[in-house]
């Protein structure tokens, strides 16, 4: 066998090592905007999607210091659109799981921070968002077996009116510092 022989064998079982990686099935796209991207699926869901809700009452808004909670979504809820600090239109979505390391509430930089990857479709089939981030997470308050994190802000492009009663489903694949694997998925119903 050839170098070059032995540089394909050599990729070709990295490539067999690595498939089953994800909740999915294969390695995360390094872009997940492509548009011939694979779209993540999660066959058993181990985490639940929910929205973000200030803790007083309203909808959250990416304010700093804003008291979050967690709002568990049922399919076909409604999501409301909302405008960022930076004028971006945006859902405050939030997750919730059991037996992660949860990473550091203190520093959001902390490559021990659980790795979270959201993918919005339009209508089940359309890529129209991808959320990426490191958010650490938390003890649920009178659970403690449960982690969660209530702000994740996913960024979308186009106007609240496009968007407007319009069914967005969401998967949310997540992957602690020791390699241990969430997912899930919810469909909800933007709001304006």
């Amino acid at each position: 066998m050839g170098p070059s022989q032995r540089a394909i064998a050599v990729l070709l079982l990295a490539a067999v090592g690595c498939a089953g990686s994800g909740s999915s099935g294969g390695l995360p796209d390094a872009d997940p905007n492509r548009p011939d991207a694979r779209i993540p699926t999660c066959d058993t869901s181990s985490a639940t999607i929910g929205r973000c809700e200030l803790a007083a009452g309203g909808d959250c808004t990416g304010v700093p210091d804003e008291q979050r909670v967690f709002v568990p979504l049922a399919p076909g809820d409604s999501v409301p659109m909302v405008i960022g600090p930076q004028a971006s239109l945006m859902f405050v979505l939030a997750l919730q799981t059991t037996g992660i390391y949860a990473g550091d509430p203190d520093n959001p930089a902390s490559p021990d921070n659980p790795n979270v990857e959201m993918t919005l479709l339009l209508d089940s089939t359309q890529r129209m968002a991808h959320y990426r981030g490191r958010p650490a997470f938390t003890v649920v308050p009178g659970n403690p077996d449960l982690l969660g994190t209530p702000g994740l802000f996913v960024v979308v492009e186009g106007s609240a009116s496009e968007l407007e009663r319009r069914q967005i489903t969401v998967v949310a694949e997540l992957t602690d510092k020791d390699s241990v694997e969430r997912c899930g998925t919810i469909m909800f119903v933007a709001e304006e």
